[in-house]
């Protein structure tokens, strides 16, 4: 053994700078490194410590049962990326021959265990990521191409992975081909091994096990020598020794009567276990190492300083401080070697950890209804943390706002009743209101339309690619005449709007029921709010289908190729436009005209004759214009085609279509009032 052992330490001084008076990672595995307690310590050695066994175990299996998934980024927040083509590959089956739990538990135990976690990438024909290899971090060594010292010197060489089958093959694999997951390390390559870290403490841990084993096996009795009153031969020694051993040695033996022959006599040597306190350094060993792979010691079954109060937190404590760590270390390794540069704009995978972090019933039913009547959390969100289904419909979408509360920053330019006349008052209070209900509703018609203009932009896109970009702008207008008109989209639009459209107009009609002292025929009026939701779509398809015939018309005289991709262009422009601008649009004017269209209708229902025009401070000249006049409720402001005279404006002000109540235009803020 001791040439063969020369020779290895020689190759392996040569290659990594290894020997016994300076181990590195292979030379250690190989020969173990025994600790000043006697025993050889290794990571698989130290697995036959119960504490090193519960904490690793601890580890590996919080980070195998917890899913982990690839998200999209989106303009606001994220969504799975199910049609991605690693998605399967992390949250399913990594290879044909592991589920995604036994991949993380191998994974984690060689990081929580020797520091590092390797695995081999294959990759498939569309350059994607298709299976991971766990590899034994025993036989993976990490050095520089130009260099076979200390691994760390970036200057000196890529990074280069070698790896020793069990056949002895040698593998270089290059940094793309390996998924490397270090633990804390001294070189950002490298992580420590907490097993050498903690040799000491493991050795001395292994020991004490030791230690009672023989305890126990010699009957739980120390140390002891038989003294006989003449001399033995070396042959009656053996003899005496074999006989003594054969009788009262072993748990088996325990408690047996001892005769003793010829004077010989009993005396007991050592120090009692007791005495030495053997069941408390035991103890002190088992939270030591828990205290190397910081876990609670809960976990590992010891409850002596355990309460019913405090391992909430301690579990809570775990989490945040010892896992998470774990958590990131995974996802910026995926992160970095599975997604290209291009996907890494993009996506990003992510472990759903909530279900650990949750607390009891009561405290997270508290939790819900704070965030629920605070307006951040809607009522799926809540079931879908639950893990139970949505409700039907888009009902459950619906976030909460009270109604009692509005922007600080709005208070000073809110108006105020300007006079003690009861009217007036009830006139100043109706308007505040209404206008903290547009408040309260802008980011949910925001949310619905944003949903609806992305779908459309996204088969627009296509329709532009499938039909414009080949040359022919008749076929483009009629695939566009047929997509609008299709049921299917239509039907979208409707559903996507009702739910928000409905609750919005029945909290318009108590406010304006409340403005005139009665509740006016509130079927009647249901009944119109569920008919202009229906109307919503006619609309909006008409002012799609307006915008992007305004870029037809740019270039309908020419057909060349050339005229095809820049009115391509054009029609990108504007959808880009829609992608950033337009639900914000669509929100401000759908509350401003769906509040008007509503109000009105209620206060015609309760006897109102006549509407006056109030407009906001600060608005543009065209409201300004328009403010204070009055109509019969069933007479239209400005009719279709009908200009108006705007002082400090050039060019009369034509409206666009019949306007009965604001909006006017786009932006406009303005409100009817009961005359």
């Amino acid at each position: 053994m001791g040439r063969l052992q020369k020779a290895v330490e020689k190759r392996a001084n040569a290659l990594f700078g290894s020997s016994p008076a300076n181990p590195e990672r292979w030379f250690e595995d190989m020969f173990g490194v025994k600790s000043k307690s006697g025993v050889n310590v290794t990571e698989m050695t130290a697995m036959q410590s119960t504490a090193v066994f519960a904490s690793i175990r601890v580890l590996t299996e919080t980070v195998g049962s917890l899913p982990i998934h690839l998200y999209r980024r989106l303009e606001v927040g994220k969504e799975r990326a199910i049609d991605h083509p690693i998605y399967r590959l992390l949250n399913s089956q990594p290879n044909p021959e592991m589920t995604q739990t036994t991949f993380k538990e191998t994974m984690t135990g060689h990081i929580a265990g020797w520091g590092n976690g390797y695995a081999e990438i294959e990759t498939g024909k569309n350059g994607y990521p298709v299976a991971l290899w766990p590899l034994r971090p025993d036989r993976m060594y990490v050095f520089r191409r130009n260099y076979m010292g200390d691994v760390g010197d970036r200057y000196l060489g890529p990074l280069i992975y070698r790896y020793f089958t069990s056949s002895g093959t040698m593998i270089d694999f290059p940094p793309d081909r390996i998924l490397h997951i270090p633990g804390f390390g001294y070189n950002g390559v490298l992580g420590y091994s907490p097993i050498s870290m903690a040799r000491e403490a493991v050795g001395l841990h292994l020991a004490a096990e030791q230690f009672g084993a023989e305890f126990f096996k010699n009957d739980a009795r120390p140390g002891m020598v038989l003294q006989h009153p003449g001399r033995l031969g070396e042959k009656g020694r053996e003899n005496l020794r074999a006989s003594w051993e054969e009788k009262h040695m072993g748990l088996d033996n325990a408690q047996r009567m001892a005769i003793l022959e010829e004077g010989v006599t009993i005396k007991e040597i050592g120090i009692p276990p007791v005495d030495a306190q053997f069941l408390e350094t035991r103890k002190f060993q088992t939270e030591d190492i828990a205290r190397i792979f910081r876990v609670p010691l809960h976990l590992i079954q010891d409850l002596d300083h355990a309460t019913f109060s405090n391992i909430e937190h301690q579990s809570i404590d775990f989490m945040v401080y010892t896992m998470r760590p774990y958590f990131t270390r995974w996802e910026e390794a995926l992160y970095l070697k599975l997604l290209s540069s291009k996907d890494q704009v993009t996506y990003f995978p992510e472990f759903l950890i909530d279900a650990l972090l949750r607390g009891d019933m009561k405290s997270r039913y508290e939790a819900y209804q704070i965030g629920r009547n605070g307006g951040w959390l809607t009522a799926n969100m809540i079931l879908e943390m639950e893990n139970k289904n949505p409700l039907p419909g888009d009902e459950g979408n619906i976030a909460l706002v009270p109604l009692n509360m509005m922007n600080a920053a709005d208070i000073a330019s809110t108006p105020k009743p300007a006079s003690t006349n009861r009217a007036i008052e009830l006139r100043a209070q109706g308007k505040i209101n209404r206008q903290r209900l547009r408040k309260a509703y802008h980011p949910l018609f925001s949310d619905v339309a944003q949903r609806i203009v992305k779908r459309e932009v996204t088969d627009l896109r296509a329709g532009v690619k499938k039909y414009l970009l080949r040359g022919n702008v008749k076929e483009f207008n009629d695939w566009l005449g047929t997509y609008y008109n299709d049921l299917s989209f239509k039907d979208y639009v409707t559903k996507t709007v009702k739910s928000v459209m409905t609750t919005y107009g029945g909290e318009i009609h108590t406010v304006a029921s409340q403005r005139i002292g009665a509740d006016a025929k509130p079927d009647e009026v249901a009944s119109f709010i569920g008919s202009y939701a229906d109307m919503y779509v006619s609309r909006h398809v008409g002012r799609s289908m307006k915008a992007i015939q305004r870029c037809l018309e740019k270039r309908s005289n020419r057909a060349s190729v050339d005229d095809m991709a820049a009115l391509g262009d054009d029609l990108n422009s504007e959808f880009d436009s829609w992608d950033e601008n337009r639900a914000d649009s669509i929100a401000t004017n759908e509350t401003v005209r769906e509040d008007n269209a509503v109000s009105k209708e209620t206060w015609m229902l309760g006897g109102i004759t006549a509407l006056v025009w109030s407009a906001n401070a600060n608005c543009c000249p065209i409201c300004a214009e328009m403010d204070g006049n009055i109509v019969g409720i069933e007479v239209n402001f400005l009719d279709a085609g009908e200009a108006l005279d705007v002082p400090g404006i050039d060019t009369p002000f034509e409206s666009s279509s019949d306007a009965g109540h604001p909006p006017i235009h786009d932006g406009c803020e303005c409100s009817v009032e009961p005359q």
